[in-house]
C-alpha cells in the first residue's frame, strides 16, 4: 500500500503528526513514571519487610494446593494444607493467613478445622487447644476434650498429654486423678512391663465438686450461726426473767424477814404462849425456803450467764470469722470491682470509637456513591469518543484507499513528480553538504569563498525554479484531478477531527483516572476504618472475655483453696489407684512435699498425725509401711475452712527377696556410669540459646544478667557439649531471628536450651508473660515478647527436648504430673532402658526464677540468686543430670537465699503448655 507523499512545502499532515507524537509521548512518560514509582513502592515494601519482626512470629497457615498428575491424561490440585510456620515463609510458599495479633478462634478453626473432621490427629490436637484456649471467646473444656480424646485415640501424644491435664483439673470432664496418670503414661511410652511411670503429684482444691461442699458447708455454718443467734436470744429472755423472779424472791424475803422481826418484838412479853411460838416458827421456815429458792435461782442465774457468755464468746469467733472473710472478700470484690470498672471503660471507649468509625462511614458513603456515578459517567463518555475514533478512523482508511487509487491512475504526472522530488532531495542534500564545508573549512579555504558562494547561489536559482516547476506540476495536477485536492481537504479535516477527538479520550482517561484514584482513595479510607472497627470489635471482644473471667474471678477468689504437692517419692498408677512401689523393704518411708495455703494454713495432717510445714511450705514425714500395702491421706485445712485430701498407697518389696542388682549398683562410680550411658543412650546433639539484656533504653538497667549469660554459655559449652549462640543486650527482632535460626536449623535429634536473663512482665489480669528485649518501652508492647509467642515458635521447632531457663517470668505451664520421674534404687538395667525411652520422648518444659527480673545476691556474689544456684549445681553434677533434678537442687536454696533479703521468690519447673510437650525430660550430659 502506498503511503502519501510527504511534502516539504505542504505542512497539512505535521498537526496529525505532533499531536500524535505528543500523545504517545505523553502515555509513554506517564507509563514510566507508573514503572518507576511501581520499583519504588517495591522496594520500599521490601525494605519495610525486612524490618518487619511480626513476620518471624508462627501463624496458622493455609498452603495452597499441590498440582499432581494421575497418568497421562489426569491432573488435579490436591486439597490446601494447613501449616503452622512464621508469617514470612508462608508468605514466600504461597499461603494464606491471618496476622498474628488478629487471629481469634474463627480464623484459627477456619484453617484446621476441614482437616480435623478428615480425622487428622495432629489438626484434631490443634482444634482442641484452640477450643481449650479461647481466643478470644471463653474456654470451651468440653469440646476440647472431646477433640483431644478423638486424636489421642490416634496415639498422638500431644492429645493425651492434654486431656490428661484436662482430667487433673477436672476441666470440661469429671476430676480422676488416676484417668490422668493413665493419659500421662500413655503419652509418654512407658508402657513395657518393667518400666513404670512414676510423677510429681499436685492436687488443689479448685474442682466443682468441692466448691459445692464448701458452699453446703457454708450454708451450715450460717445456719449455726442463725441457730445460736436465736439461742442467745432464747437465754438473754430466760435470763431476764430469772433475774425478775429473783428480785421478787428478794423482796418477799425482805419483808418475811421484816414481819419476822416485827412479831418478835411483839410476842416478846408473851413469849410463853404457844401460839405465838408456833406462828414464828412457821414464819421462820418460810423464811428458810424463801432463801433456799433465792440460792437456787442464783445458781441457775449463774449458769445462765455462764452458759451465755459460752455463747457469746462462741458468737464473736463465728462473727470475727465471717468479718474476716467477709473483708477479704471485700478486698477482693474491690480489687476486682476497680480492674473490671478499668475494663469497661476501656470497653466502652472501644465501643465509642467503633461508633465514630461508623458514622464516618455512613457520611462518606453518599460522597462515594456521588464519586462512583461520576466514574460511571466518565465511562459512558469515554466509551462513546472511542466509538467515535473508531467510525472516523474507517473513514480516513477509506479516504486513504481512494487516494492511493486515483495516486496511481495518475500515471506520468505521479512519475514526473517523483522525479522532481528525488532532484530536489539531491540538491538540498548537496546544499547542505556544501554548507557543512563551509562551515568546517572557513579557516583554511578564505580563497574561495567567493566563488562558492557563487555556486551556493546558482544551485539555490536551480532549486528556487525547481520548487516552481514542482508547484507547476502540481497545480496541473490538480487541474486534471480536481476531486484529489478536495479529497485531501477532507482527510486532513477527518484526521484534524481524529487528533482532537483522541486529545479529548486522553482528557476523559486522565479525568477516569482521577476518578479512579479518588475511588481508590475512598476505598482505602474504608479499608483503613474497617481494620480499625476490626480492631475495636476484637478489643471489645477481648474486654468482654476479661469482664467475664473477672466475674469468674470474683466467684472463686474466695474458694481457693490449699494445695498440696508430692515431690518424692514419685507417684504411679497400680491397677488403677495412685500408689507409690517401694524399692526397699524398708518398714518406714519418707515422705516429702509441699503444701501452701493462700488463706493461710490452719492444720496439715499426714494419717491424722499433724504435721508442721517450715516457712516455705516443705515437709518431710516418716510413714510406717505394713506388710501389704499402707494406705496414705494427707488433709490441709485453710483458716477459711476450705479443705483439701490427697490419698495414695504404699506398696512394700517383698522383704525376702535379695537385691544383688541395687546392692552391686551403689559402688559404680558416677563418671564411669555416664560413660556407659553414652555409649548406650543417643541423647543427640545439644544446642543452647543464651541471652543477656544489661543495658535498657527505657528500662532501669540491670547489673548481673550478661555476667550470668556469659558464665552459662561457657559452663554449657565446656562441660556439657553445648554449641552456644549468646547475644548480649539483644533487641527483639535479634530474639526472634535467632530464635527462627535455630527453628529452621534443629533436627528432630536436637536438644535445645534457652537462657534468658533479662527484664520481664507479667500482666495480672491474663496471666500473660512477657519478655522485654533492650529496646522495649514501658507504655507500648509493640517491641516486648510475649510468652505465647515464644511456646508458638517451640512448638514448630522440630527439636527433640526442649528446656527454657528463664531468670524472669513464663507464664502457661501444665502441671509436674505429665513428667516422667525416675525412681531412686532403678537397676542400671531398667534405669538405661527408662533413659531410652525419654530420649525419643518430645519435651518442653520451663524452669524459671519466679521472678520478674534477675535478683542481685545480695551477700556479696556477682551473679543473681537464681543464675548463682543454677551454675552451683551443674558445676557439682558429674552424672546424667534431669532437669527435675535440678530443679530441685536449686529450688529450696534459691527461696531460703532470697527471703533473707526480703524477696519473695519461688523457682517452678513445668511442662510448657501448648508446646508440643509429650511426657519426656531433658537430660545434662557431662562430657569427658
Amino acid at each position: 500500500m502506498l503511503q502519501l507523499p510527504t511534502l516539504k512545502q505542504t505542512p497539512k499532515f505535521s498537526p496529525l503528526t505532533i499531536a500524535v507524537t505528543a500523545l504517545i509521548s505523553g502515555w509513554l512518560g506517564l507509563a514510566g513514571c507508573q514503572s518507576q514509582a511501581t520499583k519504588a513502592e517495591t522496594q520500599q515494601s521490601l525494605s519495610e519487610l525486612a524490618g518487619n519482626t511480626d513476620k518471624l512470629l508462627i501463624v496458622d497457615c493455609l498452603l495452597p494446593g499441590q498440582v499432581r498428575k494421575l497418568g497421562s491424561n489426569l491432573t488435579y490440585v490436591s486439597p490446601r494444607r494447613p501449616v503452622k510456620t512464621t508469617a514470612s515463609e508462608c508468605e514466600i510458599r504461597g499461603g494464606e493467613y491471618v496476622a498474628f495479633d488478629r487471629a481469634d478462634y474463627r480464623t484459627s478453626l477456619r484453617v484446621w478445622l476441614p482437616q480435623a473432621q478428615q480425622g487428622d490427629p495432629e489438626a484434631q490436637n490443634y482444634v482442641g487447644e484452640i477450643y481449650e484456649k479461647g481466643l478470644g471467646i471463653e474456654p470451651d473444656y468440653q469440646t476440647a476434650a472431646a477433640w483431644y480424646r478423638k486424636a489421642a485415640d490416634q496415639g498422638n501424644s500431644r492429645a493425651r498429654i492434654n486431656l490428661g491435664f484436662l482430667y487433673e483439673k477436672g476441666f470440661g470432664v469429671k476430676k480422676d486423678l488416676a484417668q490422668a496418670l493413665n493419659w500421662y503414661r500413655k503419652a509418654s511410652g512407658l508402657e513395657s512391663d518393667n518400666l513404670q511411670f512414676s510423677s510429681s503429684v499436685e492436687i488443689s482444691k479448685a474442682e466443682r465438686n468441692e466448691l459445692r461442699l464448701l458452699k453446703q458447708e457454708r450454708q451450715q455454718q450460717k445456719a449455726e450461726t442463725d441457730r445460736l443467734r436465736k439461742q442467745l436470744k432464747s437465754t438473754k429472755g430466760q435470763l431476764s426473767a430469772e433475774r425478775s423472779k429473783l428480785a421478787k424472791s428478794e423482796q418477799h424475803m425482805l419483808s418475811l424477814r421484816k414481819e419476822i422481826e416485827t412479831r418478835t418484838v411483839l410476842t416478846a412479853p408473851a413469849a410463853s404462849v404457844p401460839s405465838n411460838q408456833q406462828e414464828l416458827e412457821q414464819l421462820r421456815n418460810k423464811l428458810a425456803q424463801q432463801e433456799q429458792a433465792v440460792k437456787s435461782q442464783q445458781q441457775a442465774i449463774l449458769q445462765l450467764e455462764t452458759s451465755l457468755t459460752a455463747q457469746h464468746q462462741e458468737m464473736s469467733v463465728a462473727l470475727r470469722l465471717s468479718s474476716q472473710e467477709k473483708q477479704a472478700l471485700e478486698q477482693a470484690l474491690s480489687e476486682q470491682t476497680s480492674q473490671a470498672s478499668a475494663l469497661k471503660r476501656k470497653y466502652d471507649q472501644a465501643q465509642s470509637e467503633l461508633t465514630k468509625a461508623n458514622q464516618e462511614i455512613a457520611k462518606n458513603q453518599p460522597k462515594l456513591a456521588q464519586q462512583r456515578s461520576q466514574l460511571e459517567q466518565a465511562q459512558q463518555s469515554l466509551l462513546e469518543a472511542t466509538n467515535k475514533t473508531i467510525t472516523l478512523e474507517s473513514q480516513i482508511a477509506n479516504l486513504q484507499r481512494d487516494t492511493e487509487l486515483k495516486e496511481s491512475a495518475m500515471g506520468e504526472q505521479g512519475v514526473a513528480v517523483t522525479k522532481l522530488r528525488k532532484e530536489l532531495l539531491q540538491y538540498e542534500q548537496r546544499l547542505q553538504t556544501l554548507e557543512q564545508a563551509k562551515l568546517s573549512e572557513s579557516s583554511t579555504l578564505k580563497q574561495d569563498i567567493a566563488s562558492r558562494e557563487q555556486e551556493i547561489s546558482g544551485l539555490k536559482t536551480k532549486l528556487t525554479q525547481s520548487q516552481q516547476q514542482l508547484e507547476l506540476s502540481q497545480q496541473q495536477i490538480s487541474q486534471l484531478n480536481p476531486d484529489l485536492a478536495r479529497q485531501q481537504k477532507l482527510l486532513f479535516q477527518t484526521q484534524k477531527e481524529l487528533v482532537s477527538t483522541k486529545t479529548a479520550a486522553a482528557r476523559k482517561e486522565l479525568e477516569l483516572k482521577k476518578l479512579r484514584d479518588s475511588e481508590q482513595a475512598y476505598l482505602d479510607e474504608i479499608q483503613e476504618q474497617q481494620v480499625k472497627i476490626d480492631r475495636y470489635q476484637a478489643e471489645a471482644l477481648r474486654y468482654r472475655t476479661q469482664l467475664a473471667d473477672l466475674r469468674n474471678q470474683r466467684q472463686t477468689a474466695a474458694l481457693s483453696g490449699p494445695t498440696i504437692e508430692i515431690l518424692d517419692p514419685p507417684i504411679a498408677l497400680t491397677r488403677g489407684i495412685p500408689s507409690v512401689r517401694l524399692r526397699s523393704a524398708s518398714k518406714e518411708r519418707i515422705v516429702t512435699g509441699k503444701v501452701s495455703a493462700p488463706a493461710g494454713l490452719v492444720s496439715f495432717t499426714v494419717n491424722d498425725q499433724t504435721q508442721a510445714p517450715d516457712p516455705l511450705g516443705i515437709f518431710s514425714t516418716k510413714v510406717k509401711v505394713d506388710n501389704d500395702q499402707t494406705p496414705v491421706k494427707m488433709v490441709a485445712v485453710d483458716k477459711k475452712g476450705q479443705r483439701t485430701s490427697l490419698e495414695f498407697l504404699l506398696i512394700p518389696k517383698m522383704r525376702n527377696v535379695r537385691q544383688p542388682q541395687l546392692i552391686s549398683e551403689k559402688a559404680v562410680d558416677p563418671v564411669a556410669d555416664t560413660k556407659r550411658l553414652i555409649g548406650e543412650v543417643d541423647f543427640g546433639e545439644y544446642h543452647a540459646l543464651v541471652i543477656g539484656n544489661n543495658q535498657y533504653s527505657s528500662f532501669p538497667d540491670l547489673v548481673s544478667a550478661s555476667t550470668d549469660a556469659q558464665q552459662t554459655a561457657e559452663l554449657l559449652r565446656d562441660k556439657y557439649g553445648f554449641k552456644t549462640t549468646v547475644l548480649m543486650d539483644a533487641t527483639r527482632y535479634d530474639m526472634l531471628s535467632a530464635l527462627n535460626k535455630l527453628r529452621e536449623e534443629l533436627t528432630d535429634k536436637d536438644n535445645l536450651l534457652i537462657y534468658y536473663a533479662g527484664h520481664g512482665e507479667l500482666d495480672r489480669v491474663n496471666l500473660r508473660g512477657y519478655w522485654l528485649p533492650v529496646d522495649a518501652e514501658p507504655n507500648s508492647t509493640a517491641n516486648w515478647i510475649s510468652n505465647i509467642a515464644i511456646t508458638d515458635i517451640l512448638n514448630a521447632m522440630s527439636a527433640k527436648h526442649i528446656l527454657v531457663v528463664a531468670d524472669s517470668c513464663y507464664s502457661g505451664s501444665l502441671t509436674r504430673s505429665s513428667m516422667a520421674r525416675l525412681d531412686v534404687g532403678m537397676s542400671y538395667e531398667i534405669k538405661t532402658k527408662w533413659l531410652k525411652v525419654m530420649a525419643k520422648t518430645r519435651s518442653r518444659t520451663v524452669l524459671t526464677s519466679g521472678g520478674l527480673k534477675p535478683v542481685l545476691d545480695q551477700g556479696g556474689g556477682k551473679h543473681s540468686v537464681f543464675a548463682k544456684s543454677f551454675l552451683k549445681t551443674l558445676s557439682e553434677n558429674n552424672s546424667v543430670l534431669e532437669a527435675y533434678t535440678l530443679f530441685r537442687g536449686l529450688a529450696k536454696e534459691v527461696q531460703q537465699t532470697a527471703s533473707k533479703f526480703g524477696i519473695d521468690q519461688i523457682p517452678e519447673y513445668a511442662p510448657i503448655k501448648h508446646g508440643g510437650h509429650e511426657a519426656g525430660e531433658f537430660f545434662f550430659i557431662p562430657q569427658g
